[in-house]
């Protein structure tokens, strides 16, 4: 198959094999990592929705708003306020009102949901290093600034830059 160039577009030779297609790497990638860490929870029933939840929830000092969570795990706000809800119900998460703003709904992690976290975070941790095993920490950090830069391209901000306006 014989690809035509368009006047001004850019040609990544990549693109002609999709096994080389960065893009297509990138979604196999995420693929194999669900796959893998969807295996290694054995009997622990929990989405991959829910954990990034729990995640998020984690790494924000155990609380945040429906908003802030749905900017984190790229989730819609409609979904995410039902995962919510349901979590609830389960007793990972505790919803309230905020007192100064009702439109704010404030989320906070529970002891049920710190344990469950605690539990999958050693699985969590194994995938992560297993996935980088034999690449150097420059490689991994010139990866990082590259996935950000593709980031930006696509405009999604960084949490960084979200919170810091």
């Amino acid at each position: 198959m014989h690809f035509q160039k368009k006047p001004g577009e850019r040609y990544i030779k990549d693109d002609l094999y999709l096994e080389d297609s960065v893009t297509f790497l990138i979604y196999r990638i995420n693929n194999a990592l669900t796959h893998n860490f969807r295996s290694d929870l054995g009997p622990i029933k929990i989405s991959n929705q829910e954990w990034s939840v729990l995640s998020s929830l984690k790494s924000r000092g155990g609380r945040s708003t429906i908003s802030e969570l749905s900017v984190c795990t790229t989730i819609k706000q409609p979904v995410i306020s039902r995962i919510i809800t349901e979590m609830q119900e389960n007793g990972l998460v505790q919803k309230s009102q905020n007192k100064n703003d009702l439109r704010i709904t404030e989320v906070k992690l529970s002891g049920k949901g710190n344990k469950l976290f605690d539990s999958i975070l050693p699985i969590a941790t194994r995938q992560r290093e297993n996935a980088l095993a034999n690449i150097n920490e420059g490689d991994i950090d010139h990866l990082r600034q590259t996935l950000k830069k593709i980031q930006h391209n696509l405009g999604v901000k960084s949490l960084a830059n979200r919170y810091s306006q």
